[in-house]
């Protein structure tokens, strides 16, 4: 009797879908279109030219169509179309079940892995800034006998970070400063249509289904992507070319190899590239810039190609190019021997955690030499220093763990344009690091909401069948399920924190936990009450 009565509402949902779709077809009216786009520095509006829009099929035959493919059907507005999609209620309880088993295999896993290693990324840091403001050494850029300053945490601002090599562009080999330039960027643009899809999904009052609206309109800006056309809902009008296929739009930048700071002192690329003082190098490069024979013209700080004259249109590219001139420059890092440039020059190494003893205490050559040793670390030897093999999902938390090492390991090696305090590269650390941890913890309890949230969708899917109040219902269970995983993933997320502290910093650890238990305990008088 229960399929029977899905059945029967099913089929009346779909002849309903059909019969409206019919209805808007016949209403819809030809229009015209006028598009804004931003044309250069001008910001003018552009229209589309009346040749850019061909007659479409009849009404008759797209009605025929739309009745014979049922779902989706399109509607054209001009420049904008309208797509309705219906999912009956088997196919919903599918995509729920699916749901579950991402939720209960992905989602929570990994959500619990990132908590816990954020957390224990987040007390080295501390522990690694503790020890850093006691052991940090204010070095003049002019020292002579850098010897004895090896393997130390040294800090710097009093010289001028220099470039002694040329730097050129990736792009356009001929845009390049012998000298002066620190690091040089690259951001090619080109005019193209995009796409904005904007979806509303309602549930269907009789089966248990749902339609899903979709709106796709279409603008025409400077994008630094390319972006493809053939993907559009509407390609008529809208078709997507460059005028030099050859060169792909986005940001390109290059560091100089050899940077010297004060008089031995030598910066290493990857340190330079957080030297971030940029500023437009037009007035460096000239009226024009070629690539692949074509010619950028000059107009404000963008090279335009074709040479900008009134409106862009689809297919026109720009350049723009910025450099980091030489200049002031503020350093936080460990001092170590520069074997390129020979005896009696430094460079620095990032600076991280090392056991100390016990008690906290350790030969000061002996701490010297394990802060070198561990800034000589790559990426990989981080990673498999902190990977585990003996906890829960420790899957999952070797590949968190994998991408703190490459992308945000915990280290200082910091390096600020202009002359900055001591005290500000700290306070800069401390907001940085504050920044990082509620980041990571925000994403890591959303993912664990979301995982949980996820393990209710066949109950809200089921209670949808119900004629007329079924997503009335539904909608309710809704909001006491997802406030009471609010509330229990909270509690959770509170003691992964705790127990990932407890390593570091155990009296802070049991803070936490104790935290976590009031939460706890909140939640279930609650939920009770």
């Amino acid at each position: 009797m229960f399929l029977a009565v899905a059945t029967v509402a099913l089929a009346s949902t779909h002849l309903q879908d059909t019969y409206s779709t019919r209805k808007l077809l016949e209403r819809e009216l030809e229009t015209s279109v006028v598009i804004d786009a931003k044309a250069g520095p001008s910001q003018s509006q552009e229209h589309l030219r009346k040749g850019d829009i061909k007659p479409s099929a009849g009404l008759g035959t797209v009605v025929s169509q739309a009745v014979a493919k049922q779902a989706p059907t399109s509607v054209s507005t001009g420049s904008t179309t309208t797509t309705s999609t219906h999912k009956g209620f088997f196919a919903r309880l599918g995509d729920a079940l699916v749901k579950v088993l991402i939720g209960l295999l992905v989602i929570i896993p990994f959500s619990i892995a990132l908590l816990w290693v954020n957390e224990e990324r987040n007390a080295k840091l501390e522990s690694i800034i503790r020890h850093a403001k006691v052991e940090a050494v204010t070095v003049d850029a002019t020292e002579t006998d850098v010897g004895k300053h090896w393997g130390q945490l040294v800090f710097l601002n009093s010289g001028i970070a220099k470039s002694q090599e040329q730097v050129a562009d990736q792009r356009f080999p001929t845009v390049k400063m012998d000298s002066g330039c620190l690091r040089m960027r690259s951001v090619v643009e080109a005019f193209q249509w995009e796409e904005h899809a904007k979806s509303e999904t309602r549930r269907n009052n009789v089966g248990g289904g749902e339609t899903t609206t979709t709106t796709y309109s279409y603008t025409a800006d400077w994008s630094a992507r390319r972006i493809n056309s053939d993907s559009f809902n509407q390609r008529l009008g809208h078709d997507n070319h460059l005028k030099i296929p050859d060169l792909d739009p986005g940001l390109r930048g290059t560091s100089s190899k050899t940077i010297q700071y004060g008089e031995r002192y030598y910066i290493p690329e990857d340190l330079a590239q957080q030297l971030n003082d940029w500023t437009s190098a037009a007035g460096s490069v000239g009226e024009s810039v070629e690539h692949s024979g074509k010619t950028f013209a000059l107009s404000g700080d963008h090279y335009y190609f074709p040479p900008l004259q009134g409106s862009s249109q689809v297919g026109d590219m720009r350049v723009r190019f910025e450099y980091v001139p030489d200049g002031p420059a503020t350093l936080l890092a460990v001092q170590a021997d520069n074997q390129t440039h020979g005896a009696g020059s430094a460079t620095f190494l990032p600076y991280r955690l090392v056991s100390r003893g016990c008690c906290g205490k350790i030969d000061d050559d002996m701490l010297r030499e394990s802060l070198v040793q561990e800034g000589k670390k790559s990426a990989g030897d981080l990673y498999e220093d902190s990977r585990t093999a003996c906890m829960c999902f420790s899957v999952c938390c070797n590949l968190v763990q994998c991408c703190f090492a490459y992308l945000t390991p915990p280290q200082i090696f910091r390096a600020w344009s202009g002359h900055v305090s001591k005290d500000k590269c700290f306070k800069n650390l401390g907001m940085i690091l504050m920044l990082h941890k509620w980041l990571f913890r925000m994403a890591g309890w959303l993912l664990l909401y979301l995982g949980v949230y996820f393990l209710f969708e066949p109950i809200f899917v089921s209670l949808d069948i119900i004629p007329f109040l079924g997503k009335y219902i539904s909608g309710g269970t809704r909001f006491v399920i997802g406030f009471t995983c609010l509330i229990v993933t909270a509690a959770l997320a509170t003691l992964v924190a705790g127990l990932a502290y407890l390593r570091f910093h155990p009296v802070f650890g049991l803070v936490i936990l104790s935290v976590g238990g009031i939460i706890t305990a909140a939640a279930v008088v609650l939920l009770h009450h």
